[in-house]
């Protein structure tokens, strides 16, 4: 018999904007047709110390009944916390629990966000750690660790930035911090249109992580691709496959006023970007 052909749009979604329980989640995404998800260590039911190992047997059993695929784990901690002195040894545990429940459900690849300078030690750790036990590690912070960053800087006018009227030129700065071998970059655009940030010449220059999420002109995350935002998301994906990315972008959508709505609404933006 020939194989069968996986229709559904080829992207995943991020759990941790979406409240309940994460049986009902799971649930629901695979009633909606959603290939893929990314789950929490943040989220209830998912946080590395809420599972023990048959917690974990029985939650990847549940993501295979509701036919999706497990595309990654997001580990979205504040990245200072990695710096602070009187709080760094339980943030560095916390971190490679979080690494150890990646290589337990898959091994799959692990989002994280590091300091764009310091927390050396601790991210050697972690980059061993993962090595060790087959995990990706996907740095999201801003700027990025080791790699120079284009800033937009954006002629007001009359004080209101209209995206793709507004005059901008680039202005490049030097990467802050050394590259750590074994981490992959990955791109938030909310994140980097906050911080000014051109995020497409980074997606161009290669990335390991793509995360499908707009950003008015008033600072609100909204779906990529609808009125308001900033972000296209078949263009993005478009410009990171240029560059060699294979992974699976995912969708989002925390902070979204209706995300289950969002979540179809980017899917549908998508459906014809293979």
């Amino acid at each position: 018999m020939p194989e069968s052909v996986d229709s559904r749009t080829p992207v995943a979604v991020a759990t941790s904007g979406l409240s309940g329980d994460i049986r009902r989640i799971l649930e629901r995404l695979g009633t909606a047709g959603v290939q893929a998800v990314q789950l929490s260590t943040g989220q209830r039911g998912t946080s590395p110390r809420d599972l023990d190992r048959s917690g974990r047997q029985d939650l990847g059993v549940v993501i295979r009944r509701r036919e999706l695929r497990l595309a990654g784990i997001d580990h979205a901690v504040d990245p200072d916390q990695l710096l602070a002195p009187d709080g760094v040894d339980v943030a560095a545990t916390v971190l490679l629990e979080a690494i150890q429940l990646a290589g337990d459900l898959g091994p799959v690849p692990i989002s994280v966000r590091f300091p764009p300078q310091g927390g050396d030690e601790v991210i050697q750790a972690a980059v061993a750690t993962a090595s060790r036990l087959g995990v990706d590690l996907v740095d999201f912070g801003v700027p990025p660790r080791g790699r120079s960053v284009r800033e937009r800087e954006v002629a007001r006018g009359g004080g209101l930035v209209v995206p793709g009227q507004t005059d901008e030129s680039p202005v490049t700065h030097d990467a802050r911090g050394s590259t750590v071998e074994g981490v992959g970059i990955g791109i938030d655009p909310p994140s980097w249109l906050s911080a000014g940030l051109d995020f497409e010449v980074a997606a161009g220059e290669g990335v390991s992580g793509v995360r499908l999420a707009g950003l008015t002109v008033d600072g609100f995350r909204v779906p990529a691709g609808v009125a308001g935002s900033r972000v296209d998301p078949a263009v993005l994906l478009a410009v990171a496959r240029s560059s060699g990315f294979e992974g699976d972008p995912v969708i989002d959508p925390r902070g979204w006023s209706d995300p289950w709505r969002g979540i179809e609404h980017t899917r549908a933006a998508m459906s014809s970007v293979e």
